[in-house]
């Protein structure tokens, strides 16, 4: 036996006094041995059939590893779990395994009933244990129906030539469940990733420091026959999708979060979404989308982010950039992002310090008047000087009453200083809209108000806000006026001091530029206690 294998089952525990732990002595143990007798690993190495050079097909090697480890499924001893407890982990060791059988890497119908525990893993780097998928029927690599729970994957790199056939098919109902991925790889042409149907559960999938660059139909896929709004938890962790094909398209289930990942060289040659969150009639507590510290490079027009026509819930975006394709000839044409509920409120929209590329669409339908809220906090807007250019909107019939209002806090466009971005968009039609009265101080860059030297202070408010109310206190200074960009609309005459309220409204871009013009006597800057305050609504 190789020294590397002899150094890897021992640190695994498995070496004993008279040497390595073999298949044959897995078979030996049986099913009726004492835990503290039964096999830690299975080597598939100790097989019949293996071939590491991917020429000659591997299945045979595999299914004996795999018949091993059933034959050492075992009951709970003091009732103190209700499904079998699985056998030894399966250790392959670095190679490229051809595998053409569906069901050759696990098939769930070689165990004696439901069964809690099932490990496979590469004993070697990253990338030095392949899985080569080339079946010669219709299936997928992994089949679990119903059986097996609490499985880990770790070191294993999946290649497929299977673009009609799926890596993963999971059938639960209640059964397949608690899936764990580590440091593991998928390349290849695929159908999809992992195909998720059944009643019940088909939940907790966690993927770590895992890496994506095949193509595929999607990913993570949940369809909408023999489907569970009981699908819940996926979780990514620390992961790299270069791919430009779509990463989930769920139309049952959710609960998805994903934290620190990487999407790269993402450049479609057609229309396509990284998340789909599909389906507007959902159970409660299903519809969550939480992405933070994730990066995306959206490098053609076809690049989108999400399509989202959840009915209810919550979907957040915080620390995420989408903007290093900003500055492409094609990025402000991207529909980047899709809320589409029909005839429903919608989720609660959240971006939080992101940079955003293209534009969102909102779109309504007949839905109720009191749409679900999207809010974006100190967020850019790469490719557009006023933020709210970046915001699309549709609604069903012209009903402009049903219109999502879109809240920006703090937010900037791509260049103009003093674009002021604190609004709340779409309220001037929607049927109900909470607005928020706003106040923007006039100063200079030495902080006073300025001399007539130094020409006008300028802020550009948002479009269709409302001026309400104009404060101007000048103590021993000259003169101050507010104007408009429209010349025949000036908010406030010359003056020292003065508190006037209005209803102003800037309701073109011209109306919107407000300007703080010094006037007779300002020949110098008044104290530093003046001030010039324009409170605003919308």
């Amino acid at each position: 036996m190789p020294n590397f294998r002899r150094s890897f089952l021992a640190r695994l525990g498995v070496l004993t006094g008279a040497g390595v732990a073999t298949a044959a002595g897995a078979r030996d143990a049986g099913s009726g041995g004492s835990p503290g007798s039964r096999e830690r690993a299975i080597s598939v190495a100790d097989f019949d059939g293996l071939d590491p050079t991917g020429r000659a097909p591997s299945d045979g090697a595999f299914a004996s590893a795999l018949r091993a480890v059933a034959r050492q499924v075992r009951k709970a001893e003091f009732g103190e779990n209700p499904n079998l407890i699985g056998g030894p982990r399966i250790v392959v060791p670095p190679g490229t395994y051809r595998l053409t059988r569906p069901g050759a890497l696990f098939d769930s119908s070689l165990f004696p009933g439901r069964t809690q525990g099932l490990a496979i893993e590469g004993d070697g780097p990253s990338g030095t244990v392949v899985i080569l998928y080339e079946p010669r029927g219709d299936g997928a690599l992994f089949k679990n129906q119903d059986v097996a729970l609490v499985v880990r994957l770790r070191n294993l790199q999946f290649h497929g030539n299977a673009p009609n056939n799926d890596l993963i098919d999971s059938v639960s109902s209640g059964g397949a469940q608690d899936y764990a991925f580590d440091d593991c790889l998928f390349t290849g042409k695929w159908r999809y990733g992992v195909n998720l149907t059944g009643d019940n559960c088909n939940s907790e999938w966690k993927f770590w420091r895992c890496a994506w660059a095949g193509t595929w139909k999607s990913f993570l896929y949940v369809g909408d026959k023999r489907t569970s709004d009981q699908f819940l938890n996926y979780w990514f962790d620390h992961c790299k999708y270069w791919c430009s094909s779509n990463w989930i398209d769920m139309q049952r289930g959710g609960n998805i979060k994903l934290t620190d990942c990487d999407v790269s060289g993402y450049d479609p040659a057609v229309p396509t979404n990284l998340f789909n969150l599909r389906g507007n009639n959902h159970a409660m507590g299903v519809c969550s989308f939480k992405a933070e510290g994730l990066r995306v490079e959206q490098k053609t027009r076809n690049a989108g982010v999400m399509l989202c026509e959840w009915e209810q819930g919550n979907i957040g975006f915080k620390d995420c950039d989408f903007g290093s394709q900003g500055y492409q000839s094609f990025a402000a044409g991207t529909v980047s992002a899709v809320f589409s509920p029909g005839n429903t409120a919608g989720a609660q929209v959240v971006f939080d310090n992101c940079q955003i590329m293209g534009r969102h669409h909102y779109a309504s339908g007949q839905g109720p008047t009191a749409q679900g809220r999207a809010v974006y906090r100190n967020c850019d807007f790469v490719n557009y000087t006023y933020p709210d250019e970046a915001l699309m909107f549709s609604e069903s019939g012209n009903q402009l009453g049903r219109r999502r209002v879109v809240t920006l806090e703090g937010c900037r466009g791509n260049s103009a200083a003093g674009v002021y971005a604190d609004a709340e968009i779409g309220w001037h039609v929607a049927a109900s809209a909470t607005v928020r009265p706003k106040m923007v101080s006039l100063r200079n860059a030495f902080g006073r108000l300025p001399a007539r030297a130094d020409g006008g202070q300028t802020v550009i408010l948002p479009l269709n806000a409302i001026v309400t109310r104009v404060i101007l206190d000048v103590a021993g200074g000259g003169s101050y006026a507010v104007v408009s960009g429209d010349p025949s609309s000036p908010l406030l005459k010359p003056s020292q001091k003065a508190d006037e309220r209005m209803l102003f409204r800037c309701n073109t871009r011209q109306r919107c530029t407000i300007t703080l013009a010094p006037g007779s006597g300002a020949d110098q800057p008044p104290g530093a206690d003046a001030v010039a305050l324009v409170e605003y609504i919308g």
